[in-house]
């Protein structure tokens, strides 16, 4: 468990320091707009940020499994076999499915209006869109997010409080910490519904960890989650339709 802990603030400095070298990165007139709040984060800073964000995630649970363990393979179950892609290809069905219905039943039982509703998350993409930084960030949504945070939540916290509590409560404690770094949206009643939607499929994704002790169809289907969302949030203006896919920037 107290990798876990130690785990959090590696991630938070890998995410400043890729934030920093973004900052370094733009050009000396547009460094002030970082610290602007009426002006939109640039792109360099965002997508930086996730590149850090992701490695602290990815190399933090690579790290402890060779440290203390037998490594990744053998510890967290880091493979993907070709039976992972139908198990991944049905666990997305069923995330997407959960999270939608999910997301319209805690709207309603909150009484917020879905189309009025603003995620920081569906904005990221339309916002930098025609920039060679969304690249960037459509590659760690897509490839990035699910492998690092496949080896983060359901390899090495999922594994580390199954050791102590066992599966259910491996599961359940994996999603909640799952669902908490996804905060992007300033309300109450928005976060209410967006951890929601976001907690299903973390739920899906422990539980299919859980069964067939493997991260390759949870990877599997985190990467299609997140590649229909991507595909979503570029394709339409519509910020409910987008929400319902919990992308990771």
């Amino acid at each position: 468990m107290g990798d876990i802990l130690l785990g959090l603030p590696v991630i938070i400095v890998a995410a400043i320091i890729g934030s920093i070298i973004g900052i370094l990165l733009l050009p000396a007139g547009q460094r002030g707009d970082v610290f602007d709040p009426d002006v939109i984060t640039p792109a360099a800073v965002v997508s930086m940020g996730l590149v850090g964000q992701l490695a602290g995630e990815g190399f933090w649970p690579l790290i402890v499994a060779r440290w203390k363990g037998r490594g990744a393979f053998r510890d967290f179950g880091f493979a993907i076999e070709p039976i992972d892609l139908a198990f991944g290809f049905g666990a997305a069905i069923i995330a997407v499915l959960g999270a939608g219905i999910m997301r319209v039943l805690s709207s309603l039982a909150v009484g917020i209006d879905l189309d009025a509703e603003e995620s920081g998350n569906t904005g990221v993409l339309t916002d930098y869109e025609g920039t060679l930084w969304v690249s960037v960030i459509v590659a760690g949504a897509v490839v990035g997010a699910p492998l690092a945070e496949e080896l983060f939540f359901r390899g090495l916290v999922q594994h580390s409080i199954e050791k102590r509590f066992g599966t259910y409560w491996a599961v359940a404690g994996s999603t909640v910490i799952f669902v908490l770094p996804h905060f992007t949206n300033p309300s109450l009643k928005g976060t209410v519904v967006l951890f929601s939607s976001i907690g299903v499929v973390g739920a899906v994704l422990g539980a299919l960890v859980a069964y067939v002790r493997r991260l390759g169809p949870a990877i599997v289907a985190h990467m299609l989650f997140n590649l229909l969302g991507t595909v979503v949030a570029l394709s339409t203006d519509s910020d409910s339709a987008a929400a319902i896919f919990a992308l990771r920037m």
